[in-house]
Parts: structure tokens; C-alpha cells; sequence
């Protein structure tokens, strides 16, 4: 997968802070590094102007040319020049062409949502831009004021009364705590989600506009625990205290939970990511590559918890039970990679020793006759010519009979010339396969089986995969330039 950086210094609201570029540029080198993924470029505009794009619209060329998979941003504030334009490229330029994204700010994953839910997050962050923009007096007064925004409010705090202070909410606080418990002992978010919903717990939309600063009917959502939403609770960090910057100065925010316990839950986080990371790369691997038995049907990589261990497994779509886990198939597909590069080991000493001397001259041989052959067609085909000409310059014949007949005699010379290049042609490549550079000998005979499967692997070696129902792997290897060799030559001693 080819990553690529963008950041922008400025932010399109002034009510966001600006983050020098080497900061942005570092976390988001942090996060694809935690996913597998190495930054290839980075797209910056560095100028004081909110409206500069200039490396904006040389990410968008560059998308729209399909250089890169996967564009990495900090925050949708600092992306072009607001979140209309970055809603315009990522999601409506990119997305439908199979360019991925992803918004650290936000924990947004192209890769991991659907196209209605990212919809959702841009007509937000527009509807926020278009608001705080509309609403810049407010905003100056809040400053003035040294007042906290309503908006800094989430679940689990909610503001005093004079709006200077953020306040434990005694309500969701012990929930919080239980969330963190139960991600500790091993739950799955979505049996967390799932318990939660089964007490009747208020989720944290239909809370927040319960207890809140600004109070009303909640506008949107089941009102249910979702997996997303306890996955995206346990990475805020606020429960642990500390402050963050808004119009006002800095909102503080009390501790919920302990550090030492959000850093642990924090890991097993960092952990499902990688694994996330590591079954989509595997993914990409096979892209193109493999089927379910004799159909088009694409078996699926995903993830599983077992025993509190995750591993890849491979699914058949619309199933909940795996086929066979990644590293059987791996195993499989190991073995069979292999004995082919032993097989093409053997055949490249037999060539050092010398032993194609024999081989090439039996083809010589054999197809000399050809030659020969194809000589006395060559002198055949020129059969008449001179009688021809012999009777067109004796009056015999007129110009248009000799013309006729000459244009069928060179036509039958290219045919033989044509049918000798393709036999000279064909021994020459015959030669160039009993060297030590036969395209089969370079790709197997020097494959390293010890390091990880990569792209370009799968791609050189391998033509199709198959899976089978019971887990069995068949595949279908590249072999181009293994026939020029005897069939006793490829068999084990």
C-alpha cells in the first residue's frame, strides 16, 4: 500500500489552534507505522493564509493520477481550505476510486467505515465550520468571558453553571469505569455495547442532551450502545485529567480513571489496531490473487478473538465460521512455494555443471532438419522467376502476366522467410531458458522463505489461489520458462 502525508499549518477556524507541520507530520508517521504502513510523501502548505492549497491540489493531481493508496491528515480543519473542500477529495474524488483515508483527530478510518457513516462525520464537521463561522461574535464574548464552549462537553463531564468550569458527571462517571473494567478483563466491545443496552444504560448521545448545558431532544441515533461507541470511548483521554485549549483559554478536565488503567486498556487498543493494520496488508497481499473453490467469489481476511488471543482467519462472505486460519493457509502456501524453489535449485546446478550442453544440442539437431526444410522451400519458392522473366523479355508474356507472377513468387519467399525468423527466434529463446537466467530459476531459486509474504511475492510467483471448504489450499504458480526443461530434470532424486 503506498501512504502518503498531508498537513497544513493554519486551521480553517480561528477557533482552532495551529500545530506546526513536523508535529502534524510526526503523528502521522506514528500512526502508520503502527499499522504497517510506511509515509512515501508528504503534501504540505506551510504559508500563514487559511485559503493556501497550493499542496492541497498537488494531493489532489496526484490522487486523481492514482500515485498512492491511502492518505494519512491530522485534522479535517487543516485539510485544503475547509472541511467542504476536504469532504470534495476525500470523500467524492478518492473514496469512490479506492483511495482510502484517514483523520487522526477524529479516529476516522476510511478503511473501517461505511460510505454512509463517513457522510455523516463531513456533513458534521461542515455544519460545525458553517456555525462557529456564522457565529464568530459569540465566540469573541466566550473569550472575553473566559467561558467554555457547550460543545467541549462529552460524556462523562459536564459544565458548571457559569460555564467556567468542566464537572464530573456523577451519572456517567461510574459507567465510564465499568467500560474500562470490563475492556481490562478481555470483553469485546461489542459485549461491552451489548451489557450496557441490556441495564438500560442511556448512551452517551441521549445523555449528553439529558444533563448538558444545552439541553433538548436528541436528534439523532437508536439511543443504543454500538461497538464504535465504546471502542471511540476508551480513547478519550480526558478521563485521565488534564487540559485542552479552546476559545476561553484551556478547558480542565478532572480525572475519571486512572493512568496506569487507560494506558493498559490503551495498549490492548494499539494491539487491535496492528492486527487490523496486519489483516488488511494480508488482504492486499491476495488482492486479485485468490477464490473460493471454483467460483469468482472472493474469500474474506478478517479478525477473531479466541481465549482473548486475535488472529487472522479467512471467511467465506455472509458465514460467521472461518475457513482456516492465515497461518494454515500461510503454512500451505509456503510449503508448496518451497519445494518449487528446491525444484528450481536443482535444475540451476545441473546448468552450472554444464549439463545443458547435451540439452541444447538435441534441439539443434532436432530442429535443424527444419532448417534444412525450410531452405528447400526457399529455393522452391524461387522456381520459375527466371523462366518467368526469360519469357516477359522475349515478348512471350506481357508486363501485367510478369508482374502477376512475380508478386506470387516473392509472396510465397516472405511466407518461408517469415516461418525460418520465427524458428531462429524460437532457438535463440530456447538457449536463453537453459541459462541460469530463465525467468522460473530467478524468481524461485532465490526466493527467501523466511521473510514476510510481500506484494511483489504473490505477484511473481503466484497466479490463483483457491480455497477450500476444508481448508485447503490449491494454487496455481507462475511457471513461465520451467518447460524448457525435461521432465526428469524437475522431478525429486
Amino acid at each position: 500500500m503506498i501512504c502518503v502525508g498531508y498537513s497544513k499549518r493554519v486551521p480553517d477556524l480561528w477557533v482552532k489552534e495551529t500545530v506546526p507541520l513536523k508535529e502534524q507530520n510526526e503523528r502521522i508517521r506514528e500512526f502508520a507505522k503502527r499499522n504497517g504502513w510506511k509515509v512515501s510523501k508528504f503534501y504540505e502548505d506551510k504559508g500563514n493564509d487559511p485559503a493556501a492549497d497550493a499542496g492541497f491540489q498537488k494531493l489532489r493531481l496526484d490522487g486523481m493520477n492514482r500515485r498512492f493508496d491511502l492518505v494519512i491528515i491530522d485534522s479535517v480543519w487543516r485539510c485544503g481550505r475547509n472541511p467542504m473542500y476536504a469532504k470534495e477529495l476525500l470523500l467524492r474524488t478518492f473514496y469512490p476510486v479506492g483511495i482510502h483515508f484517514v483523520i487522526l483527530e477524529d479516529g476516522v478510518n476510511s478503511l473501517e467505515k461505511s460510505a454512509k457513516e463517513l457522510d455523516e462525520y463531513f456533513a458534521q464537521a461542515c455544519l460545525y465550520s458553517n456555525g462557529h463561522k456564522g457565529n464568530a461574535q459569540k465566540y469573541r464574548e466566550l473569550s472575553e468571558r473566559r467561558q467554555i464552549d457547550s460543545l467541549k462537553e462529552r460524556y462523562g463531564y459536564v459544565l458548571s453553571g457559569d460555564r467556567t468550569r468542566m464537572l464530573v458527571d456523577r451519572e456517567a462517571a461510574p459507567v465510564i469505569r465499568k467500560i474500562f473494567d470490563m475492556a481490562e478483563e478481555g470483553k469485546t466491545w461489542r459485549e461491552i455495547a451489548e451489557l450496557l443496552n441490556e441495564k438500560g444504560i442511556e448512551s452517551p448521545g441521549v445523555h449528553l442532551y439529558r444533563v448538558g448545558i444545552k439541553q433538548g431532544k436528541s436528534t439523532g441515533g437508536s439511543g443504543k450502545w454500538l461497538d464504535a461507541t465504546v471502542s471511540a470511548l476508551v480513547r478519550v483521554r480526558a478521563y485521565i485529567g488534564g487540559g485542552e485549549r479552546h476559545v476561553g483559554g484551556t478547558v480542565r478536565y478532572p480525572p475519571i480513571i486512572s493512568r496506569e488503567q487507560y494506558e493498559r486498556v490503551a495498549l490492548r487498543l494499539r494491539d487491535q489496531s496492528n492486527d487490523r493494520g496486519e489483516a488488511r496488508a494480508v488482504a492486499l497481499l491476495f488482492k486479485g490473487r485468490i477464490t473460493w473453490e471454483d467460483t469468482d467469489e472472493v474469500p474474506h481476511f478478517t479478525l477473531t478473538e479466541t481465549n482473548g488471543e486475535t488472529k487472522i482467519v479467512l471467511k467465506r462472505k455472509g458465514f460467521d465460521d472461518p475457513v482456516a486460519s492465515y497461518d494454515d493457509f500461510r503454512d500451505q502456501l509456503t510449503r508448496i512455494l518451497t519445494n518449487e524453489k528446491e525444484r528450481a535449485r536443482r535444475v540451476r546446478e545441473r546448468i552450472e555443471a554444464g549439463e545443458t550442453k547435451g540439452l541444447w544440442e538435441r534441439i539443434f539437431y532436432a530442429k535443424r532438419e527444419n532448417a534444412r526444410e525450410l531452405f528447400r522451400q526457399s529455393v522452391a519458392a524461387q522456381e520459375g522467376n527466371v523462366d518467368a522473366y526469360l519469357r516477359f523479355a522475349g515478348g512471350e508474356i506481357g508486363e501485367e502476366e510478369y508482374e502477376r507472377i512475380h508478386a506470387g513468387i516473392m509472396e510465397r519467399q516472405r511466407d518461408v522467410n517469415k516461418r525460418f525468423e520465427e524458428l531462429m527466434d524460437g532457438l535463440d529463446g530456447q538457449r536463453k531458458l537453459l541459462t541460469i537466467f530463465n525467468p522460473w530459476i530467478r524468481k524461485y531459486a532465490d526466493w527467501d522463505e523466511e521473510k514476510p509474504f510481500s506484494r511483489k511475492t504473490v505477484t511473481d510467483l503466484v497466479e490463483r489461489v483457491t480455497l477450500w471448504g476444508d481448508g485447503t489450499v490449491k494454487v496455481r504458480l507462475s511457471l513461465r520458462g520451467r518447460e524448457a526443461f525435461p521432465k526428469e530434470w524437475l522431478e525429486e532424486n
